[in-house]
């Protein structure tokens, strides 16, 4: 397995499997969440007023509109996932304090 890191982000090879991870220190689920639902909010604004003010945005390569889907699902679902594991955390906490 090779392994390289930068940041906080390693990426890792094995076999024919990649793997990506992002690493957070000391931020809460939630918190990350709330990021990445502020990256998803901003992308799908510019591209909102970016696609109103120029007609070509119509024109671009459609693996160029695939690649910004891409993004945004991206983010829509690692800000769905954070918020399931803080939904969890929250639960967890609350009976502990029972």
């Amino acid at each position: 397995m090779s392994e390289t890191t930068h940041g906080n982000i390693t990426v890792s090879h094995s076999g024919s499997a990649v793997c990506v991870t992002t690493w957070y220190a000391l931020e809460t689920p939630r918190e990350v969440a709330a990021d990445k639902a502020a990256q998803l909010h901003s992308l799908l604004f510019f591209l909102r007023d970016y696609a109103a003010s120029n007609p070509q945005f119509g024109e671009l390569l459609p693996a160029m509109h695939e690649g910004i889907l891409s993004v945004a699902e991206g983010l829509a679902l690692e800000a769905r996932l954070l918020s399931e594991l803080a939904a969890v955390a929250a639960d967890d906490n609350a009976s502990a304090s029972l």
